[in-house]
């Protein structure tokens, strides 16, 4: 069975369930959810340094913005405060070896290139990419939230987008926009 029947409320006040207590039980929930597969971008000193994301969304298009959750600890989190600006590749599906590459799952034979637009590194032939002046922060727990303005964007009309669903990259069947 999917859910239980709360029959008192105050079950739900109790605290998390043994199941939200794993980690695996967590990671496997999580990943029930298929998600678009981000590069986040920006200069560490003046140099590119990149993170794949799968926690990105638009939160408003009137001003435009997009919001990344970024891990205290990651490297990124000291990069991403030091920079004003940053840049979010959408991957297309032909990008995995990309993805993981700033997964922190380099490969010796592999040495990423970047095209720079307003001094933001992005990722070549990704399927979308924006340029984001970061606007607000939010520290939730182990993450802080970076929410940016968008200040330049597009995309690929003809690219299939990279997805990532139960722990691994994937394709969709039939990438066909609406």
């Amino acid at each position: 069975m999917l859910m239980e029947k709360l029959t008192d409320r105050d079950f739900a006040k109790s605290g998390p369930s043994r199941r939200v207590a794993d980690p695996i039980i967590m990671r496997n929930t999580f990943g029930c959810f298929a998600s678009g597969v981000t590069v986040v971008t920006c200069l560490d000193e003046s140099e590119p340094h990149g993170m794949t994301a799968n926690s990105f969304i638009s939160v408003s298009l009137q001003p435009a913005r997009a919001l990344i959750s970024i891990k205290k600890s990651a490297k990124m989190h000291a990069v991403l405060q030091d920079n004003e600006y940053f840049g979010l590749s959408v991957l297309a599906e032909s990008q995995a070896r990309v993805a993981s590459h700033f997964a922190g799952k380099p490969q010796d034979d592999f040495n990423p290139l970047f095209n720079h637009k307003c001094g933001v590194p992005l990722i070549p032939d990704a399927m979308a990419w924006m340029v984001c002046r970061r606007s607000h922060e939010v520290e939730i727990d182990d993450h802080r939230l970076f929410i940016g303005e968008l200040i330049d964007c597009d995309h690929d009309e003809t690219a299939a987008p990279l997805v990532f669903f139960g722990g691994r990259f994937a394709a969709l069947a039939d990438p066909v926009r609406a």
